[in-house]
């Protein structure tokens, strides 16, 4: 009955984490369903912020130009 991130088991297959281990903590999975993980992971990425900032990286606009040129 709980739900469990896709995302957060594929993190912890990427971090070798075995699929025996796995299934003792989380009793309600399936190994079709860990094996799953990953692809499912990828194909449906989390969504939200993005985790870098390209825009931090940018030069503030000087007080003596407008921001139009």
């Amino acid at each position: 009955g709980t739900r469990i991130p896709v995302a957060q088991i594929a993190e912890l297959l990427a971090q070798d984490t075995e699929a025996d281990e796995l299934l003792e903590d989380y009793p309600a999975l399936t190994r079709e369903l860990i094996e799953a993980a990953p692809i499912l992971a990828k194909a449906y990425p989390a969504r939200g912020r993005p985790r870098s900032r390209p825009w931090a990286k940018a030069e503030p606009i000087s007080e003596t130009r407008s921001p139009r040129g």
